[in-house]
């Protein structure tokens, strides 16, 4: 189970980090899909032509769910039920990722909210230190980057939603090799 809460990590992570270097930061996670469904093919290669990819975030969130929800159920720690609603949640962004339509804008931010309290919860039902120490360390980097009074947008909401995926991960982890 570890091979496949790797490759959810290098799945989900890699995906992050790419649409990070080739597009920015976005205000948040989900605006990766609207970042993708305006790409063009490579400038340095003289490309013009539009693309729209934003299926791309929606498969990517769709399998690291699914992969993460088996890891976490076979760990039978924490509240399973959460852990579950959790992956239904981000299984449910995935499905609607279109925040800003008035079509899908309610379904998104209920499974964002699913999602992020079945997760966290499971996370603190099954080792809270991973979960505390997380949480420390976003407020360290919030408290240290909004110090900096250089016009930069810190991007907090984004980092929040990172730090949520991080505790899962490492709470699986912390989980399954301490016991």
């Amino acid at each position: 189970m570890i091979v496949l809460s790797i490759w959810a990590f290098l799945l989900l992570g890699g995906f992050l980090l790419l649409t990070a270097l080739r597009f920015g930061v976005p205000d948040m996670v989900s605006r990766v899909y609207y970042q993708l469904q305006h790409t063009t093919d490579s400038t340095v290669l003289g490309g013009t032509t539009e693309h729209k990819r934003g299926w791309i975030f929606s498969v990517v969130m769709i399998m690291s769910a699914f992969l993460m929800m088996v890891c976490m159920l076979d760990t039978e720690k924490g509240v399973l039920p959460m852990a579950f609603l959790g992956c239904c949640g981000m299984i449910t962004v995935g499905l609607a990722p279109r925040y800003l339509s008035e079509d899908q804008r309610e379904v998104h931010r209920f499974g964002a909210l699913v999602a992020t309290a079945g997760c966290i919860f499971w996370c603190i039902t099954a080792c809270y230190p991973v979960t505390l120490v997380i949480a420390l360390a976003y407020l360290a980097g919030m408290a240290y980057a909004g110090r900096k009074d250089d016009g930069r947008d810190v991007k907090t909401f984004y980092w929040l939603e990172i730090a949520g995926l991080v505790d899962v991960f490492l709470t699986y982890w912390a989980v399954r090799l301490i016991g």
